[in-house]
């Protein structure tokens, strides 16, 4: 096991480079909550929107909400849900159609069941996915191409399992049991998606000791579940873990462990030579909890909530693994109120999401801050982002510089559904120049210096992201007039 220390509790930047100000997204009397079980409440859809997702009180009853940026304005709450029971722990997901895919908790039938929605522009009909005699709770979900996988809790004969589902051809898969113990509890999944479509999933576990937990993984390859592992020690507590898989097929999960005075963070990663011992990425005489972790130009990202001031607050901090060492922490949060329950997502362009819960003004409300790569800020012809590990995925556009067209290609190892869009410094998608299923090889699509509707950008700096299943490479265009 190693220890990383050195660093404060408090540490921080004054200018926190990147870091942009924080926004408060809710605004009401009323208790705004999140899903407390490590799902990604935050996504960004093909055309560069943000997407936030959360439980609200205001009418008297605990409803879905949601609200997105687009061009860089937020929308109004928007209400989704709208009924006399209980709605929770709401969980995001953009398929390769571009289709938002909301999942939750709902008691309207009696029973805690998950229900699942749709957004291209508009909500569609609430879906029951589940229809069980037990509760069924805390979905988490993932996409690709045109299929979203979810994982969640299933109250089975006395004891949680995780069972696992697909969506694909507008209608959910029969269950699939991941976990079938008879003793203790298996609690709070999460599941990321690598390359070639793999599948991982991660849970606490306590099948051995109920005072005790465990965390274990199981993978899918070749549409085949292989057989689950446990990451940790089974004499340490270890709870609520996070996972993310990039784009070389580094498989990242941070999780609580209780095996000191104090819980902390603790890290593992996976490669081609197996699981990496772990590391544990906090050492203060203080609470640590709720690590969500995510994956951003081929290194792992991570947010977490930490007891400061004598255990009187909790802010918000954050680390960056880069080139095998962890960056940080860096206080992000800086309030009276307890800051907790962060989601950290990156964007297609390794611009960082960051929401999280805040009681500084008396109330829970959500609040967000983004981080901007600098390579998406700069506009300098020098300022080329670092190329992603793509694994045979290879992006290039000819002339470029360009004035009035340029060939966009994409080589791809083998068929697959692939994309191809333009972006602007900001993150946001200015044109979809490719999106279906392709053979291996090379393909090849002009681009004009149009957006979407046809109408010429101003001249600058542009970015083709190219997608091919789980990777991801992109090329800076500089469009002149």
């Amino acid at each position: 096991m190693t220890v990383l220390s050195g660093f404060a509790s408090n540490a921080s930047s004054a200018l926190q480079p990147g870091w942009q100000a924080e926004v408060r997204l809710t605004n009401d009397a009323a208790t705004s909550f999140t899903a407390p079980n490590n799902a990604k409440w935050l996504a960004v859809d093909l055309d560069g929107n943000l997407h936030v997702v959360w439980l609200d009180d205001r009418d008297r009853n605990f409803e879905i909400y949601h609200k997105m940026r687009t061009g860089g304005i937020w929308t109004a709450d928007e209400r989704v849900t709208n009924d006399a029971a209980y709605s929770a722990r709401p969980n995001l997901a953009v398929d390769a159609e571009g289709w938002l895919h909301l999942a939750w908790n709902d008691e309207r039938d009696g029973n805690k069941e998950i229900y699942h929605n749709m957004w291209a522009g508009m909500w569609g009909p609430d879906q029951r996915v589940t229809q069980s005699a037990g509760e069924s709770f805390g979905s988490a979900m993932a996409a690709e191409a045109d299929t979203v996988h979810m994982v969640y809790m299933e109250d089975v004969s006395g004891n949680l399992q995780i069972l696992y589902r697909a969506f694909k051809n507008n209608k959910w898969t029969a269950a699939v049991p991941l976990t079938n113990v008879a003793t203790g509890n298996r609690m709070v999944p999460t599941i990321d998606i690598g390359p070639g479509g793999t599948l991982h999933v991660a849970w606490w576990d306590t099948r051995q000791d109920t005072l005790i937990g465990k965390i274990y993984h199981r993978e899918r390859s070749g549409g085949v579940w292989l057989d689950e592992e446990p990451l940790t020690d089974p004499e340490n507590n270890a709870m609520r873990p996070s996972i993310a898989v990039d784009d070389s097929g580094f498989v990242h999960v941070a999780w609580i462990d209780k095996r000191g005075s104090f819980e902390q963070i603790y890290y593992r990663r996976r490669g081609p030579a197996g699981w990496e011992n772990e590391i544990a990425l906090t050492s203060d005489a203080a609470t640590h909890y709720h690590p969500s972790v995510d994956a951003a130009g081929g290194e792992a990202v991570l947010a977490y909530w930490q007891n400061v001031d004598g255990g009187a607050n909790s802010e918000i901090y954050f680390r960056r693994r880069v080139a095998g060492t962890w960056t940080g922490p860096l206080r992000i949060s800086n309030a009276a109120g307890a800051s907790e329950l962060p989601c950290l997502i990156a964007g297609p362009n390794r611009n960082l999401h960051l929401a999280w819960v805040d009681s500084r003004d008396g109330n829970q409300e959500i609040y967000y801050r983004e981080y901007i790569d600098p390579a998406n800020g700069t506009g300098e012809e020098d300022a080329d982002p670092l190329p992603a590990p793509n694994a045979g995925l290879i992006i290039a556009s000819s002339p470029n510089p360009f004035s009035a067209s340029t060939n966009v290609e994409i080589s791809v190892p083998g068929a697959c559904a692939a994309s191809i869009r333009i972006y602007d410094v900001t993150g946001r998608c200015v044109r979809n120049l490719l999106s279906g299923t392709v053979s291996g090889g090379t393909h090849a699509v002009a681009w004009n210096g149009t957006d979407g509707a046809g109408r010429a950008l101003a001249p600058g700096v542009y970015f083709a992201v190219g997608r091919a299943g789980k990777m991801r490479v992109e090329r800076k265009i500089l469009l002149i007039r």
